[in-house]
């Protein structure tokens, strides 16, 4: 008896795989189309542009590359070329258009592999972490100095410990990562004070050891932190 079963067991997964494979799928009772919210809509990224080599020169960035980014209102880029103590302006196509920085320690100067990360604001101005120099310095759209914030290294609201990220938000706040303070600092569009948070820790809201670098700030004015130590990201 359990061996004639087998027979007819094996005989219906046989038919259950021919109609599997030889009816149409518009035919099967359960052929309807997938719903909308679910379908699948990613598609990758399309490459466009490369630009830069290694070097010295315009358009050139040194040892190491370039690091930090941003985008102006008017859609040219300014890039941290940080082993050369250059900021570059670039259009959108990759065409080098100035050049402000060397090594120093004068107002429009950046100290020893100084200028790590910058953030444009709604106006075009700008702003770059001197890292090594424990300074924030902004800029004129025109690439002229115009005020910095840091008087030392320390940790007070005018004092940094290798200033390391910085955003801007919709309200142009500026947002400064204090990485060696494990610290947020936020600033007016004037350089005034505004707030401080985080601590050093590995608990909600605090940074690992020299951790927090990069920084974000959403449409919606939420902060995105990357706690690079801890292997995470805070918002």
């Amino acid at each position: 008896m359990g061996h004639k079963w087998s027979v007819v067991l094996d005989r219906m997964i046989i038919v259950l795989l021919a109609v599997i494979l030889l009816v149409p799928p518009a035919a099967l009772p359960f052929s309807d189309p997938i719903p909308e919210a679910f379908a699948q809509t990613y598609s990758p990224p399309t490459y466009l542009d490369t630009f830069g080599s290694k070097g010295n020169q315009n358009g050139e960035f040194g040892n190491n590359g370039p690091w930090g980014i941003d985008v102006t209102p008017s859609g040219d880029v300014w890039v941290m070329d940080y082993k050369n103590e250059h900021a570059q302006k670039f259009t959108a196509d990759g065409g080098f258009l100035s050049l402000i920085g060397s090594n120093g320690n004068n107002d429009d100067q950046f100290k020893n592999n100084g200028p790590r990360d910058v953030a444009v604001d709604s106006e075009g101005n700008f702003w770059i972490t001197d890292t090594k120099a424990h300074k924030i310095k902004k800029f004129n759209s025109d690439g002229t100095f115009d005020f910095s914030i840091g008087s030392g290294k320390g940790d007070t609201t005018t004092k940094f410990d290798q200033p390391s990220g910085i955003a801007i938000d919709s309200s142009n706040n500026v947002y400064v990562v204090d990485m060696k303070n494990e610290k947020i600092k936020k600033y007016d569009s004037d350089g005034n004070h505004l707030l401080t948070f985080g601590s050093k820790g590995s608990g909600d809201g605090e940074f690992k050891n020299d951790s927090p670098y990069g920084i974000a700030i959403d449409s919606a004015g939420d902060i995105w932190v990357a706690d690079t130590k801890d292997h995470r990201i805070q918002k």
